[in-house]
């Protein structure tokens, strides 16, 4: 039995022996494969639109199979590398590049139909703005052109399932970026905290963007310090270096022709020792030949050829790099980590600091987001960009954070009580020269949260004053007085007949509320002072047409519905506009006259390819209940630039004014040909119908006008010029101006 016993332990006993040998073989097995494993670091640099090269130098990587164990880059190299890094492919990065409209992003701009009304009625005339510091009562120049709020926004969205808070080299591949810490002067890495607010830390160009404060630092792009970050991914672990490098050899001829080369021609010299170092510490250096591409030119046609550039230059490479890496054990990405992009997220609620909290219920119904909802990205993009487009926003950026099986909506809001002076000029063929001035004021914690200056100083001058409260769902009660001085010429059967002196003065109260962005619905109250002075009559039917030397009073209450999907006022991509009003007028307090007004506008403009676009248009007004025409309120045939009220009719051809029977109505079309990216030709026909009332509505007074348009872009404003055919008088005129028109 002993024996037995001993036979067991024995057997025991060699068994725990064989065990821990082979425990001991596998550790030290996997010890020494553990030091075989090698990291291959890939380093992107800064460049601006240079950088889609990137996006083909990762597609060729991917092709050859050559694993990326550590990423390290600089302001788009930054862009591209944080993308790759969590699991972004070359493929799902083109495809997001793609989808941008890099100038909206940039620049911080807000697509039209997200702006209140007084931003899109009054805004894009202006060439200049300053912004008043009410604090200090002084004009205050910014840090930075750009902020940088639509692109935080947007690189929040597509890295919103990546905590807010997390190390870098936790993420699929590990990374960092560099940035230049204005305070201390020198070179920050950036390896851990709000990836999107590093990313952006990295590629904040000073002079174009605000520095931004991350981790409690306030950063600038790091080029001006290390633009090809080659030692960071050395410091990082990586055993070899593949670095895509997008400095170009200098071009004597161009190098400081704008503002932009000479930023970045100071940028190069100031960090042009450590570059070359960092080139020398690389093992295969990737340089495409992008001369002639501009730092900031991000226009979609660039994408393919730049694209195209960096593959090509990493194919030239790829012999090399696959014989460095060949028979070598290179450690691939953090395989227990994967980044699963999602488009859609259950809002739970939205969550404000403590500082805004008394202002909940306007900042969530201007969202126009419901607790409990679903949304894309997408759409809590535009919701955001909706509050920052009030005005009363330096930053609103979001955060999505877990809350049980959905998300909360985590706003980050940076305050001002916007005060803004605008100045623009535009020459025209009736004005000459004018000078456009408005001063506004908003402050949606006040009761009027708008109060508004607005000019012209030209031989037709203007000015307007306006007070609004909108505190209440975008529901806005508003104060309004107006002014206006016309010479006008007025015409009758193709003759000068006369001239008119037109003074209009008027005071409106009214209530609008705005729905999905685009409609409006509202009504009112106004009382009107008109005076219209008379000359050089030439017939004695003109002296009753012009109501000679005449003035008084009228009042109109008014009910108006209004669609607008416009991207652009002056010149119109695409976009539908629609205008109705009825009015009640009471002319001179005489109640027992009072005259029923209706009027259509509806213009539309749909593109039929690249480069033609059809565009129509609608006019139409009924002035019921007449015994006698009065130019106070009479319809009147115009150009573009010579109108003394709201509701004139633009008939191409005409000279002056002339005034039309009380039932008109105009429609156009045209087609829009692209000449190339800036410059358009619209050849466009009439037809205007017009007769004294309803119950006489006949075709017999219909007449035709055509006419040419040529239309171009340029930093100033539009150039739009007109030359039209009336077949009525067999009569040319020509009008047009230069520059944004008041």
């Amino acid at each position: 039995m002993n024996q037995f016993k001993n036979l067991i332990k024995q057997s025991a006993l060699t068994l725990l022996i064989c065990f821990a040998a082979s425990l001991v073989g596998t550790v030290q097995a996997q010890t020494e494969n553990a030091e075989d494993e090698i990291k291959l670091g890939l380093v992107l640099s800064g460049g601006g639109a240079k950088g889609f090269a990137h996006i083909g130098a990762l597609k060729v990587f991917e092709e050859a199979n050559i694993p990326i164990s550590i990423i390290s880059g600089n302001s788009i190299g930054t862009i591209v590398g944080a993308l790759y890094s969590i699991g972004y492919s070359a493929q799902d990065i083109e495809d997001f590049v793609r989808e941008q409209d890099w100038e909206m992003l940039l620049l911080d701009r807000v697509p039209r139909k997200l702006k209140t009304p007084f931003k899109q009625n009054y805004e894009q005339k202006y060439l200049l703005e300053f912004d008043l510091n009410t604090k200090d009562k002084k004009l205050s120049l910014p840090s930075g052109y750009v902020k940088g709020n639509n692109i935080l926004n947007l690189f929040s969205g597509i890295t919103a399932n990546i905590p807010d808070s997390i190390h870098f080299s936790d993420l699929p591949i590990p990374f960092a970026c560099v940035a230049y810490n204005l305070e201390t002067g020198k070179e920050e890495v950036l390896k851990h905290g709000h990836l999107p607010t590093a990313m952006l830390s990295s590629m904040a160009f000073p002079g174009v963007f605000s520095p931004v404060s991350f981790n409690d630092m306030h950063l600038v792009d790091g080029g001006v310090i290390n633009n090809f970050p080659v030692d960071v991914a050395i410091d990082m672990g990586a055993d070899i270096i593949i670095g895509v490098d997008l400095q170009q050899e200098k071009d004597k001829d161009s190098q400081f022709g704008s503002i932009t080369s000479i930023l970045m021609g100071i940028v190069n010299q100031i960090e042009v020792e450590k570059h070359n170092d960092n080139i020398k510490l690389a093992d295969v250096v990737i340089n495409p030949e992008l001369k002639g591409v501009a730092t900031f030119d991000f226009r979609a046609s660039a994408v393919d050829s730049i694209m195209k550039k960096g593959e090509i230059a990493a194919r030239e490479q790829l012999p090399k790099i696959l014989e460095l890496i060949e028979g070598r054990n290179i450690k691939r990405n953090n395989k227990d980590i994967a980044y699963k992009h999602v488009d859609e997220w259950l809002i739970r609620e939205v969550v404000l600091e403590d500082t805004y909290q008394d202002d909940y219920r306007f900042i969530l119904s201007t969202l126009n987001i419901t607790p409990n909802t679903v949304y894309t990205t997408k759409e809590i993009d535009e919701a955001t960009k909706r509050l920052y487009a009030y005005g009363n926003f330096e930053m609103v950026n979001y955060i999505l954070k877990p809350n049980g099986k959905g998300h909360n909506l985590e706003l980050v809001i940076k305050d001002k009580k916007e005060s803004k002076l605008m100045l623009g000029a535009g020459f025209n063929t009736v004005d000459l020269a004018s000078i456009y001035a408005n001063y506004s004021k908003q402050n949606y914690s006040n009761f009027f949260s708008l109060m508004m200056i607005d000019t012209k100083i030209a031989i037709n001058p203007q000015i307007k004053m306006k007070m609004e409260s909108n505190r209440k769902y975008f529901t806005t009660m508003g104060f309004e007085i107006g002014a206006r001085y016309n010479k006008l010429n007025q015409y009758e059967g193709g003759h000068r007949t006369g001239k008119m002196d037109v003074v209009n003065v008027d005071a409106s109260l009214y209530t609008n509320r705005r729905l999905h962005n685009n409609i409006d619905f509202g009504m009112g109250l106004s009382q009107h002072y008109y005076s219209n002075s008379c000359y050089r009559r030439n017939t004695d039917n003109s002296i009753k047409l012009f109501d000679a030397d005449t003035s008084g009073f009228y009042s109109t209450l008014f009910g108006q519905f209004t669609i607008d999907s416009r991207d652009d006022v002056y010149l119109t991509n695409r976009g539908f506009y629609l205008n109705t009003t009825f009015s009640l007028l009471v002319n001179k307090s005489e109640f027992s006259n009072i005259i029923p007004i209706y009027h259509l506008r509806l213009s539309s403009v749909v593109p039929l390819n690249d480069e033609v676009s059809l565009l129509a248009s609608f006019h139409h007004r009924t002035l019921f209940n007449i015994e006698s025409q009065s130019s106070v309120y009479a319809n009147y045939a115009a150009n573009t630039y010579n109108s003394f009220s709201d509701y004139s009719f633009p008939v191409l051809g005409q000279r002056g004014i002339s005034f039309l029977e009380p039932v008109s109505t105009l429609g156009e079309l045209g087609f829009r040909i692209a000449m190339d990216d800036k410059n358009y030709l619209t050849p466009r026909v009439q037809a205007l119908l017009q007769f004294d009332e309803w119950e006489n509505i006949s075709f017999d007074n219909l007449n035709w006008s055509a006419g040419i348009t040529y239309q171009s872009r340029t930093r100033l404003g539009p150039i739009d010029f007109t030359i039209g055919y009336q077949h009525e008088y067999s009569d040319f005129n020509f009008f047009g101006g230069i520059g944004y028109q008041f």
